[in-house]
C-alpha cells in the first residue's frame, strides 16, 4: 500500500511542474529504445538521454495532440525517440547563430526567399 500513496505522490509533483505521467513514462520507453541506434555512451548520457526523453514527452506531447488527434502514449513515445535528435539540432543552430548572427540570418532569410519565388 506504501507503493501505491508514493506512486499517488510522484503523480501529483508531476503535475505540480506540469508534467503528464503517461506520455512522459512512453517518452521514457522511446528514449531508452533510442539508446540502440546511438553511438556508445557514458551513463551520464545514458541518464541524460532517458531524462529529456521522459522531460520532453511530459512536456510537449499536450501540445502536439492539440494540433493532431493522436494517442497520447504514440505521440509521447514518438517524443521520446526523437528528443535527443531534435535537442542536437536546435543546439546547432543556436550554436550557428551565437558564432555568426549576420551570416544566420542571412542564410535564413534567403530559405525564405527560395521558397516564396516557387
Amino acid at each position: 500500500m506504501e507503493s501505491i500513496e508514493l506512486a499517488k505522490q510522484v503523480d501529483d509533483a508531476l503535475k505540480a511542474m506540469g508534467i503528464s505521467l503517461p506520455p512522459a513514462v512512453a517518452g521514457f520507453i522511446g528514449a531508452l529504445i533510442s539508446l540502440r541506434f546511438l553511438a556508445s555512451m557514458n551513463p551520464i548520457q545514458v541518464w541524460t538521454t532517458l531524462g529529456v526523453g521522459f522531460l520532453a514527452a511530459g512536456y510537449l506531447t499536450p501540445t502536439v495532440l492539440t494540433f493532431f488527434s493522436a494517442p497520447a502514449g504514440g505521440v509521447g513515445f514518438g517524443i521520446g525517440f526523437c528528443a535527443m535528435g531534435l535537442l542536437g539540432g536546435v543546439m546547432g543552430l543556436i550554436n550557428q547563430f551565437a558564432s555568426d548572427p549576420g551570416s544566420f540570418l542571412s542564410r535564413w532569410t534567403k530559405l525564405g526567399k527560395k521558397d516564396a519565388d516557387q
